[in-house]
């Protein structure tokens, strides 16, 4: 169905080979990448990730950014890719906080 999850936890340079591979392999089978954002330094961690998506041979399109808050989610739609969120009351996402977000940026591409 998709390669994934893949991406960064500490945005190594292993982890750049590592995401660059899992992308071509999407892109070489026709699938859609579903990729997680760093939970540390989230913003610098999408834009790294961005990075290697605009790099590899997988149109943005194809790929879904996961774990997206309100310091990512303007510079990921922007980008072209579907916009995932994680709703987790205690522990990342609340209800408030994902409808405050649908109601900025709307609902389009975003899971």
């Amino acid at each position: 169905m998709a390669v994934g999850e893949i991406g960064y936890d500490s945005m190594t340079p292993a982890e750049d080979t590592a995401l660059a591979a899992q992308l071509q392999l999407a892109a070489d089978h026709g699938l859609p990448a579903l990729v997680h954002t760093p939970h540390r330094d989230k913003l610098a961690g999408l834009r790294r990730t961005l990075d290697v998506v605009r790099e590899s041979a997988l149109p943005t399109d194809r790929v879904l950014v996961d774990h997206l808050n309100e310091t990512t989610v303007k510079e990921a739609k922007d980008s072209g890719a579907w916009l995932g969120f994680s709703v987790y009351p205690d522990t990342k996402m609340d209800e408030e906080r994902m409808v405050a977000l649908l109601r900025a940026y709307g609902p389009s591409r975003s899971w």
